[in-house]
């Protein structure tokens, strides 16, 4: 073997340790990550340490780098590390490529670092860009953000109509996706909302915020979330729950590491020994009132906004000169103008700035006027030659359009009479139709009547004559096989008498359908044909069909029970009547053999069917599944049928 050889071979064993090495990086990285979610609002620390050693781990322009960027990104701002969360975002951005959900999300992060900057205007253009990719992404929660962000934004700027439609929008979209962490978001801003109007819908939005904080394990929010409610028990002048809230809160800033919530815990427990003094008048609570003071400004003051900081040093000067503590007044009222002064000078830019740009667009708007003249007394010329030209071609064109309109018109009016035409001819197809029907269903019926008289009369009366031969002769004779012979023909006599009454019309004169139902279904049971359970509801529903409609829906089932008898093969049927709307629903269900309806043709019993529920007015839908059963749905219009028969 020669040394080009060896070179080969060292080669490809180097590409497949590398190829292992990178593969095995990656899989620690993507396990950083998810411990980063599972930690990154119960524990800011570690989650900031799990960051950066993904950062450490991660190449640049790769994915899980863009990802690791955002996730320092957002630690460092919940640290309110500002400047330090808009670097990393601003790298994020640089590295990433082509993932708009990706990319919505840290323009929403720029978008609120600018409002915590007090950059309302941009803040406004990142947060439209946020929105933007979250559309594209089809991403909820990202959107969900971006309106949450928007919300924050018009709160800051005091606009609570607007603030209040984004957040609405934010609840409305989380009710698809149902999370916990941002409905604990949603409800926590809805209590701070309307802290000024209703008492108990502010407990009730706190406290559902809680809950929802405790389901997604987030503690940072949570903190400022008891930290909230317990400022709204001092309002309320309720002591015990104030404090109880705010302690607790303290406890979950402490452990979690949210600065801000430590401010405000803080502040707000200054304010609780203030409440003390003042409604057990003991100014004992003073030292107690300014340790919370001190603490929450001199230890968290950095970690809100200076306007915030400003009020507190103004309140802390009041509250030290009320105590009778005047160097600590001073002190504070000297930190108060200083801060003032610095915020008064950082607007004072701003208004000079704005003054700035008015004054350049007020000069450029009187240049463009010049122009904007000059160009209008060439075109008032122009305008001039125009009008003449139309003031020629107008009246042509009036004439034009009047024509047109009248030659569409008249096309309409020709359309509609020859719509009108068909639909007179195919209503007048339909009810000749309906009169043949009713004729061959009315002959039916006297056929029927015929042939029931003729059997019941005619035959019946042979054999009841035949019978009562028999029973005379066999009086003397005692014969087994005449007294056998004469049950039969008696037995023979019952059910030609029961088909006799079943053809004829006059077996269900006088009597309530609910009668003829129990008949047909001991015509069935009796003989263990199949088994026929009724339903009924409501239970006067069947007391308003008309004697036509009673007449042909009893046919109906006649031949129904008659066809599964017939071919169903069925043990049990179940028949149940429901009323809705004026409609009568009949169900018809059988466990037999069923058949597909798409090869089965139709047979002359449902035919019959379908020819009575033309006449009263009604619907049928037949479904069978094979080795299952078949079902016949019937709608019927009773109030519509009583009315026309009437």
């Amino acid at each position: 073997m020669n040394m080009g050889h060896y070179k080969l071979i060292l080669l490809l064993l180097l590409l497949f340790v590398g190829t292992i090495g990178l593969s095995q990086n990656k899989k620690e990285i993507d396990s950083l990550i998810d411990a980063f979610e599972k930690n990154k609002y119960s524990n800011l620390d570690k989650s900031l340490q799990l960051a950066q050693k993904t950062d450490s781990l991660a190449n640049q322009e790769n994915y899980q780098n863009v990802i690791a960027e955002l996730n320092l990104s957002n630690i460092h701002f919940l640290l309110r590390n500002f400047n330090e969360s808009k670097t990393y975002a601003n790298k994020a951005l640089a590295h990433l490529n082509n993932n708009n959900s990706i990319k919505s999300k840290i323009y929403d992060q720029l978008s609120n670092l600018e409002v915590i900057n007090e950059q309302i205007p941009e803040a406004l253009i990142l947060n439209e860009k946020a929105l933007e990719y979250a559309e594209k992404s089809t991403n909820i929660s990202n959107k969900i953000s971006a309106y949450l962000s928007r919300y924050n934004l018009y709160h800051y700027r005091g606009d609570t109509k607007k603030s209040i439609y984004f957040l609405n929008k934010a609840l409305e979209l989380n009710k698809q996706l149902n999370s916990s962490y941002f409905y604990s978001k949603i409800y926590n801003s809805k209590g701070y909302s309307f802290s000024h109007k209703n008492n108990d819908s502010v407990i009730y939005y706190y406290k559902k915020a809680i809950e929802h904080a405790e389901l997604s394990n987030n503690k940072y929010l949570e903190a400022q979330i008891k930290n909230n409610l317990g400022n709204y028990y001092l309002d309320l002048e309720n002591l015990p729950e104030a404090l109880k809230n705010l302690t607790q809160g303290n406890n979950l800033a402490q452990e979690v590491g949210n600065k801000e919530a430590l401010y405000y815990s803080n502040f707000y427990l200054g304010r609780y020994y203030e409440f003390k003094i003042d409604i057990e008048n003991n100014p004992k609570y003073y030292t107690n009132a300014f340790y919370y003071y001190d603490k929450a400004v001199n230890e968290y003051g950095s970690s809100i906004s200076k306007h915030y900081l400003r009020n507190a040093y103004w309140l802390l000067a009041g509250t030290y000169e009320h105590s009778g503590d005047f160097k600590k007044a001073y002190d504070y009222q000297t930190k108060y103008i200083k801060l003032n002064k610095e915020l008064t000078e950082v607007e004072k830019a701003k208004e000079f700035d704005e003054i700035r740009t008015k004054y350049e667009v007020t000069e450029i708007n009187s240049q463009i006027l010049v122009l904007e003249k000059e160009q209008e007394i060439e075109k008032t010329k122009q305008k001039w030659l125009i009008i003449s030209g139309l003031m020629l071609i107008f009246p042509l064109a009036l004439l034009f359009l009047f024509y047109r309109h009248r030659a569409k018109t008249q096309l309409k009016i020709r359309n509609q009479e020859k719509e009108i035409h068909l639909k007179e001819k195919e209503k007048l197809q339909k009810e000749q139709e309906l009169v043949e029907i009713k004729a061959l269903i009315d002959g039916q019926d006297k056929e029927r009547n015929r042939i029931a008289k003729e059997l019941h009369d005619g035959i019946g009366g042979q054999i009841a004559s035949v019978n009562l031969g028999l029973s005379h002769i066999n009086d003397t004779l005692q014969n087994e096989k005449i007294t056998t012979l004469g049950n039969n023909l008696k037995n023979t006599f019952k059910e030609l008498r029961l088909i006799s009454h079943n053809l004829s019309s006059n077996n269900y004169k006088g009597k309530s359908f609910e009668v003829l139902l129990n008949e047909l279904q001991k015509q069935y049971e009796n003989p263990k044909q199949f088994e026929v359970e009724i339903a009924i509801f409501p239970q006067d529903c069947l007391k308003d069909i008309d004697t036509n409609t009673k007449h042909n829906l009893y046919r109906i089932l006649q031949e129904a029970f008659a066809n599964i008898s017939k071919h169903a093969k069925a043990n049990h049927v179940s028949l149940s009547f429901t009323s809705h709307d004026d409609i009568l629903i009949i169900l018809i269900e059988d466990d037999g053999i069923g058949f597909d309806i798409n090869k089965a043709k139709l047979g002359i019993g449902i035919k019959n069917i379908e020819e009575r529920i033309k006449v009263i007015n009604g619907a049928i839908k037949v479904d069978s599944v094979i080795n299952v059963g078949t079902t016949i749905l019937v709608e019927i219009p009773v109030k519509k049928n009583k009315i026309t028969n009437e």
